[in-house]
């Protein structure tokens, strides 16, 4: 029965891990959109100067 425990805990373990880099790539996708809006923000007034 040890094996299966084992192997629980592994799944367990996977399943947090896989979950923390769906968060962690959801936050580089909006820090990614949040400088891509900068930018273009940045750009819009550069040329609203000229």
């Amino acid at each position: 029965m040890v094996g299966i425990h084992e192997n629980q805990v592994s799944w367990t373990y996977w399943d947090e891990y896989i979950q923390y880099l769906i968060d962690k790539n959801k936050t580089v996708q909006k820090i990614r959109e949040k400088l891509k809006k900068e930018r273009s923000y940045k750009l819009k007034r550069i040329h609203e100067r000229n």
